[in-house]
């Protein structure tokens, strides 16, 4: 690599199951060692374990690093030191503090408002740099935010910026400013401004433009032309369109795009795709009809496919006594959908494919999601490549663990099958075969009828799994899960229904899950199992 001078830039490695991805990509594989830790001369039971210091004092290193090693060949070397601009808006940012210091932090934060103090951040405190510059009549850097490390460095104790010392270090030195969701306009555009407004002052600074303060910092940004019009995305559907000829391609694009653009006016938007001077809709049972019936099918067709791209409508029931629909979230008029139900969100999170095929038009469907999903899964199993006899091996073993465990989840019997295991780990080095044994399992389960929800750590590996999401999608439904999270759900509703009778899941990518959501998995899946099952791990659930 330094040959070449390729750049791995590795920011934090924190836990040995990263390891793992170091060593993956750079040596194929780590080697894993199954160890026993006893004192020396100890007989008893009991011992004393220091798993934070124990586990994190492992290396791991393959039979080609310990080579290379060996004769003296670097494998890593720093080129930049890479530090992240910290972000946020006026009002700060979140503040931490121990339990019952809840009354003494409010106070101070109030006195503090009511006195115009700000509390003191890494962007605040570039803000008062520039401001001591030009109280002391000192020459512009002409800098922004985004390039202050070009000329200053922060001092993290003393919270304030300076010049540097050494001023050739900053050719080892790269700054990034903290990425910011879409979703949030006003966040989004402040990070913008930061990138351009040159020695700002304060937070007006960045709402003004050629001498007049904008409302917000949205608009603001709209008057430089940072954040554009309707017209760029109009360039970008016409874009989509010409590489996407099939309604059905087209139709599942849009909501994509409409789901995940954070559009300021979508319906009009909307309006223009359905004005295109090509009728896209060919084909489908509103092809030459009325604008207003050709908006409310792809209304009512979006309304679906939002759902299952990950878009969560409010679930409180409203005054008029409806529930908010997904085009509704995101700022399209309602779609006519009669069975706009909170319970739907469940079903686009468990089994997306059965939703779409019960209420989108057939015409805008994948053929796979027109078929018996059995036969479909049945045909994927049966097709080439097939799995080795090792990987059967573990197929059917796994297969058998759920045949038991359906038997009781079903109610067709009080115990489980004895000798035979539920629980699963498959592990192995890169490029082994795991994804595509579980693929094939997912392929076979599904084909005989079981009920199987496949997950992994992260999104990308969930990709690689047929009907895939993360844990936290389909399990925690919360963005932070620590070992005090209740399972907050009724034991009534119907998601904890569709938990209870789902016969297993697969977690992808297990070792780099994080032990409170496994805790918090088994403690929702206790909650909810029915009496006899609730002292069983997981409540009884196959876990692979």
């Amino acid at each position: 690599m330094l040959n070449n001078f390729f750049s791995i830039n590795v920011e934090l490695v924190a836990g040995d199951g990263s390891v793992k991805y170091i060593c993956k990509y750079t040596m194929k594989g780590a080697d894993m060692a199954f160890i026993k830790i006893q004192a020396e001369g100890f007989e008893g039971n009991a011992l004393r374990f220091d798993q934070f210091h124990q586990i994190r004092l492992a290396r791991y290193i393959t039979p080609m690093e310990a080579f290379l090693s060996i004769w003296g060949v670097p494998l890593v070397k720093k080129s930049h030191q890479v530090d992240e601009l910290d972000l946020h808006g006026p009002e700060g940012h979140k503040v931490a503090f121990q339990e019952g210091e809840e009354e003494i932090i409010g106070e101070r934060l109030l006195a503090q408002r009511e006195a115009g103090e700000e509390r003191l951040t890494q962007l605040t405190s570039y803000f008062a740099f520039n401001r001591e510059l030009k109280e002391k009549g000192k020459p512009r850097l002409c800098l922004t935010y985004a390039k202050a490390y070009r000329r200053l460095r922060y001092d993290k104790i003393k919270k304030s910026w300076n010049f540097y010392v050494d001023q050739s270090v900053v050719r080892k030195k790269l700054c990034r400013m903290r990425t910011v969701s879409p979703t949030n306009k006003d966040l989004l555009a402040i990070r913008i401004l930061l990138t351009t407004v040159e020695d700002p002052t304060c937070w007006d600074d960045l709402r003004t433009f050629n001498g007049q303060l904008y409302f917000n910092f949205i608009e603001a940004a709209k008057a430089r032309g940072l954040l554009d019009d309707d017209n760029i995305w109009k360039e970008t559907i016409a874009e989509a369109f010409g590489s996407q000829k099939r309604v059905r391609q087209r139709i599942r694009w849009l909501a994509l795009f409409f789901g995940s653009a954070n559009l300021s006016n979508p319906t009009a938007l909307l309006d223009y795709v359905l004005g295109l001077k090509e009728d896209w809709l060919v084909g489908t049972r509103v092809a030459g009809k009325s604008f207003e019936a050709r908006k409310e099918y792809v209304l009512n067709a979006l309304e679906w496919f939002l759902r299952v791209n990950g878009v969560r409508p409010d679930e409180l029931e409203r005054d008029d006594d409806t529930y908010q629909s997904a085009c509704e979230k995101i700022g399209l008029p309602r779609p006519t959908c009669r069975n706009i139900q909170p319970e739907l969100l469940i079903q686009a999170e468990i089994d997306a494919d059965t939703m779409l095929n019960n209420n989108v038009d057939p015409i805008l469907l994948e053929k796979n999601q027109r078929k018996n999903k059995q036969r479909y899964y049945l045909d994927l199993y049966l097709s080439d490549p097939q799995p080795n006899d090792e990987q059967k091996a573990i197929i059917e073993e796994i297969k058998a663990g759920m045949q038991s465990a359906r038997y009781v989840i079903d109610g067709e019997s009080r115990e489980f099958a004895p000798n035979i295991p539920r629980f699963f780990f498959i592990t192995g080095e890169g490029g082994s075969g795991k994804t595509f044994t579980y693929n094939k399992l997912i392929e076979l389960l599904f084909a005989s009828g079981f009920r199987v929800l496949p997950m992994a750590s992260t999104g990308i590996a969930a990709e690689l799994l047929h009907t895939g999401a993360t844990v936290h999608k389909r399990l925690c439904r919360q963005r932070n899960v620590d070992a005090s999270t209740y399972p907050n759900v009724e034991y009534q509703s119907m998601y904890a229904e569709v938990l209870r009778n789902i016969h297993g899941f697969i977690i992808d990518e297990v070792s780099m899950q994080h032990r409170d959501v496994l805790d918090f998995v088994d403690r929702l899946l206790r909650s909810i199992a029915p009496p006899n099952l609730q002292s069983t791990p997981f409540g009884g659930k196959v876990i692979f």
